[in-house]
């Protein structure tokens, strides 16, 4: 035998062990979150494979990745693979998850009509097909929600005269859409107040057929003033106006007069 002769052998290496136990775990809108178990100890890392197709690689003895980007409400699959310079190793189990419910689309054309003092309603069209219902905002806060395909609300309990602004959003257990159009309107203006009563009215005879009138202006908002002759309307003056002259009498005769708010009888017989 020849001890010189050189003798050389050639060794196969194996592919890995497959790794087991995949599981998908959907975390949010956008990303899903993958771990397995490693079964083999020459890997040179593991392959990812999503939908069927190759996705990515990561190294030895990592058991976790978090794939992201990805579309909300959707559904992927995925398996796993160990390599190394022997090859890919058998595919795990296959695992799936759907990432988290897509937000609804915002409303829009969101319109504010006042209907009285105290009444605002509200419109809008709605643009989503997955919305649990929808949530009012007045003035930049929150006020009420309403149920999937409603479209209408009405906004009672106002004050008078005065201007609210809304907004409105879809909603669903993905989150709130976007803001609908902000729009307004001006609940109709206060009932006017009753102006408070004169006092103090006098009635002097100055003459035969005449007898004057004057009176304590106490308000501030009336239009005028209205007067009464022996408990009959007589004639009215303008606002601020604190005095009448009533002629034509009868010589000899007694008028009295009332103001408005008050009734009391004042007068005397013409000298």
């Amino acid at each position: 035998m020849d001890r010189d002769k050189n003798v050389t052998a050639s060794f196969y290496l194996q592919p890995p062990n497959p790794p087991s136990n995949l599981s998908a775990t959907a975390v949010s809108q956008t990303q899903i979150n993958l771990s397995w178990s490693d079964n083999s100890n020459n890997e040179d890392g593991f392959k990812i494979y999503r939908n069927g197709s190759y996705l990515t690689s990561v190294g030895a003895n990592v058991t976790s990745y978090q794939n992201t980007k990805l579309y909300c409400g959707a559904s992927y699959s995925y398996y796993v693979k160990a390599y190394n310079a022997g090859g890919e190793s058998d595919s795990s189990n296959t695992a799936s998850a759907t990432t988290h419910i897509c937000p609804p689309t915002a409303p829009s054309n969101l319109s504010a009509t006042a209907v009285s003092q105290t009444q605002i309603n509200l419109s809008w069209s709605d643009n989503s097909n997955n919305e649990d219902g929808f949530k009012v905002y007045r003035n930049g806060s929150y006020l009420a929600s309403v149920g999937a395909n409603v479209t209408s609300y009405q906004d009672t309990g106002l004050s008078c005269g005065t201007s609210y602004s809304y907004f409105v959003k879809a909603y669903n257990a993905g989150g709130e859409s976007s803001s609908s159009n902000t729009t307004s309107a001006t609940t109709y203006a206060c009932p006017p107040t009753a102006p408070n009563p004169p006092s103090n009215l006098s009635a002097t005879a100055v003459s035969q057929t005449q007898i004057n009138l004057s009176w304590s202006d106490n308000a501030n908002n009336e239009d005028g003033f209205k007067v009464y002759r022996n408990g009959s309307y007589l004639a009215s003056v303008g606002a601020n106006v604190s005095s009448y002259q009533d002629t034509g009498l009868s010589c000899g005769t007694i008028y009295s007069y009332l103001s408005q708010f008050k009734n009391s009888p004042i007068g005397g017989p013409l000298r």
